[in-house]
């Protein structure tokens, strides 16, 4: 596996910040005023760069479950190689300085390559083995980021998803409320409703963490924003199908 890494892409990016993420967890926040990679910064737990070329390649500063070495954090650049790229190199301007140590990386090709580059981070997969971690990160690449990845990324920043689980409820004419809890960027269905519409939901916050992006794929696709315990969304009125969010956790 780790052969894999070893040719093709020498890469530098500036390491901007490792930050604490809970107790022990460090965060990259890595920057790219090129926007190589479709967005100018990200951070994260891990850091996954989606590219049309090869996938999506998730980085950590910290050894993981299915991980190689790919790489190394030099003072406030990032160094990793990928298989299969010419050689390139991307400038920017350093705004901290992050230390020394290894990186390291994990390479996960979903189903469908996505259409353009992009970024974003994922937080809070500690314990989870190789297999849940590519299950994890090709569904959010593949059916969270990708089809949205417009309403997404703002000002060319990628966005964070963590582990907090969301709240919300359904209605469906003639029936009461139904509760779903989910975690954030974690794709579900909703139950049927009376027609042959079906719908696919992920809740992403907002940065304040006081909004969610309901996401609704299927029979149309929608973006919904709701403010957490305020308001609810029309996403269906034949019959009328309503979604509310109830808390964040």
């Amino acid at each position: 596996m780790a052969a894999v890494f070893a040719v093709g892409l020498l890469l530098p990016f500036l390491l901007l910040r490792m930050a604490a993420l809970g107790a022990t967890e460090p965060a990259l926040w890595l920057a790219d005023e090129t926007r190589a990679f479709g967005c100018r910064e990200v951070q994260g737990e891990f850091v996954v760069l989606v590219s049309p070329q090869w996938g999506a390649l998730a980085l950590a500063a910290r050894p993981f479950s299915g991980a190689e070495r790919v790489g190394a954090i030099e003072g406030s650049q990032l160094r990793f190689s990928v298989p299969g790229l010419r050689m390139r190199e991307l400038r920017a301007e350093s705004k901290a300085i992050a230390g020394n140590g290894p990186l390291w990386g994990m390479l996960v090709k979903p189903v469908d390559l996505p259409p353009r580059p992009g970024c974003f981070g994922l937080d809070g997969i500690r314990g989870a083995d190789a297999a849940q971690l590519q299950a994890r990160l090709q569904q959010v690449t593949a059916e969270v980021f990708v089809p949205f990845q417009e309403e997404l990324t703002s000002d060319a920043a990628g966005p964070r998803f963590t582990n907090r689980q969301v709240t919300f409820e359904v209605l469906a004419a003639g029936s009461p409320w139904r509760r779903m809890v989910v975690r954030e960027a974690e794709p579900v269905d909703l139950p049927p409703h009376g027609n042959p519409r079906r719908y696919r939901v992920a809740a992403v916050l907002t940065a304040g963490g006081d909004q969610v992006l309901l996401l609704v794929s299927g029979s149309s696709r929608q973006v919904r924003r709701l403010e957490v315990g305020h308001g609810d969304a029309v996403l269906d009125d034949m019959p009328a199908l309503r979604v509310r969010i109830k808390s964040v956790s």
